[in-house]
């Protein structure tokens, strides 16, 4: 089957050669060092080093983005360092004003609330 591969991932644009991982199953590193990696394996089909990814499907800027949350780790390890990146806090904020959702206050706070989501006691992501 063809793997659907997105163009964007925590708004960064994903080359050819990124896609054609993607594609193959093999991990793809973005510039701020999030990895994820294709499993059809899985329901989601994507682990990542991240608890959640933003994916965007087309390159016209026009089709929705998509959040994928609570995502399996990339290694075989009980979390994610770090549950977002700060490339994803800024296309989730994107994302969802393009979704027309309140004001700039509003959006942060929705995102604070997501992140502290993936909080656990001690300070470090949640394996959820």
């Amino acid at each position: 089957m063809k793997v659907i591969v997105p163009f964007q991932v925590n708004g960064e644009n994903i080359d050819e050669k990124q896609r054609q991982d993607f594609s193959h199953g093999r991990i793809v590193e973005l510039s701020d060092g999030t990895k994820f990696q294709y499993m059809s394996s899985l329901p989601k089909g994507i682990v990542s080093s991240r608890s959640a990814l933003i994916l965007a499907m087309s390159n016209d800027g026009r089709s929705p983005s998509f959040l994928l949350e609570n995502l399996a780790p990339i290694k075989i390890s009980t979390a994610q360092e770090q549950p977002f990146s700060p490339a994803f806090e800024s296309a989730f904020l994107e994302m969802r004003k393009s979704e027309g959702v309140g004001s700039e206050e509003s959006l942060q706070i929705e995102l604070n609330d997501l992140k502290n989501d993936y909080q656990s006691p001690l300070g470090l992501g949640s394996s959820r």
